[in-house]
């Protein structure tokens, strides 16, 4: 909830921004550079969707770029630089390619930043290479085919390992020494493109480098690459050599191997990963009895609720099975823990989180309700199996 009215009160402020912005423009006031950087960094919206009067994301960043091209003051490095993270963030790869190169057309050179960012947009457009290649001047047919088509299937149908491969041999041409963001953005590239060799080669280069060394992002896009071609063994070593590596496991890290192994119907690895994610508190699904969603739901006074809490949203649903099962078991085991409800938050809009839930509790013959949207509760979670 936090979250949401987070990014509610965010664009607010932006909208307001914008539309002081254009009153000073009406006025004959021009905006400094500075002001433009701050409303093009805001614009950045992550994983929101546009809402109903709601601005911002890629769009709104390159018409403030273009406002500032129009009418001044001239964008530098730090707008464009911006702009193109904005794009990547949104996954608006053909915007973020057009920016790139039109930022080099202005006679304005890339840092290593910008590159990097350029790399991550290709790895996380996903899909395959048909031998198109980044050279002088950039093909711009790779770039009209992003521009009218923005499926993953369609943008690597155009080419883009090999496009992200010319990236990376350009960087290093241009001598430009790759960052931390650069090494990961490689990485996800070979394992989007499902190839864990390549993505291994790059982890090698950026191990044996005096200054970068790799964290919990690298090693989670390795996980990845094994992932994308079902080398499950090769997947969970990751962990193993993370934690050699002096580098902690990410609740990104066990989303991904847990549902893999979960979609992949590995139930006793999904059960393996989850208990090793609980006991090192990679996954934290337990709450206290004042959590909010739970607070006042067993009648009209405001005793607390008296069992188990589990906060699943933001979780996979594979991890959601996962976690339901563990606590199962651990009632069979105790057999007073068994006779209490078990309250379990997903959050509301999480249809498919609830019908993982919903789907795990039957398997064992747990009966439950849907109590209100967003929140099922087992009155005795223990099993009529």
């Amino acid at each position: 909830m936090r979250h949401a009215a987070a990014s509610v009160r965010q664009r607010r402020r932006l909208n307001a921004a914008l539309q002081l912005i254009d009153e000073m423009q009406q006025r004959n006031i021009s905006p400094s550079d500075a002001d433009y950087l701050i409303l093009i960094v805001a614009c950045d919206r992550g994983k929101r969707r546009t809402r109903g009067g709601d601005r911002g994301g890629s769009e709104q960043a390159l018409e403030l770029l273009q406002r500032m091209q129009d009418k001044g003051p001239v964008p530098d490095l730090r707008h464009y630089s911006a702009a193109i993270t904005v794009c990547v963030t949104e996954g608006d790869l053909a915007n973020a390619v057009n920016t790139f190169q039109s930022m080099r057309d202005k006679g304005i050179k890339p840092n290593d930043w910008s590159w990097a960012a350029l790399l991550d947009a290709f790895g996380r457009a996903g899909g395959r290479n048909d031998g198109m290649v980044w050279g002088d001047g950039y093909n711009r047919r790779t770039a009209n085919c992003l521009h009218h088509d923005h499926s993953a299937e369609s943008c690597w149908a155009a080419g883009e390992l090999s496009v992200a491969e010319g990236i990376w041999r350009e960087m290093r041409d241009r001598q430009l020494e790759p960052n931390a963001y650069s090494y990961n953005a490689s990485i996800n590239c070979y394992a989007t493109a499902k190839q864990p060799d390549k993505a291994e080669g790059v982890l090698t280069e950026m191990v044996q480098s005096a200054t970068i060394k790799p964290d919990a992002i690298t090693f989670t896009s390795l996980m990845k690459a094994y992932i994308q071609v079902e080398r499950l063994d090769d997947a969970e070593h990751v962990i193993s050599r993370m934690r050699a590596a002096g580098v902690q496991p990410i609740i990104g890290t066990w989303k991904s191997i847990i549902h893999a192994a979960d979609t992949l119907g590995d139930i006793k690895r999904a059960d393996q990963l989850c208990s090793d994610a609980l006991l090192t508190d990679g996954i934290k699904p337990y709450r206290p009895w004042r959590s909010a969603d739970i607070n006042n739901l067993n009648d009209s006074s405001n005793k607390q609720p008296e069992g188990t809490v589990m906060d699943l949203r933001g979780l996979n649903s594979g991890i959601a099975r996962a976690v339901i099962w563990h606590e199962l078991r651990e009632r069979q085991e105790d057999a007073s823990r068994s006779k209490l409800p078990m309250y379990i938050t997903t959050g509301q809009g999480g249809g498919l989180l609830v019908a993982a839930v919903s789907d795990a509790l039957k398997s064992q013959g747990i009966q439950h309700i849907l109590l209100r949207p967003g929140v099922l509760v087992a009155p005795s979670a223990a099993s009529d199996a």
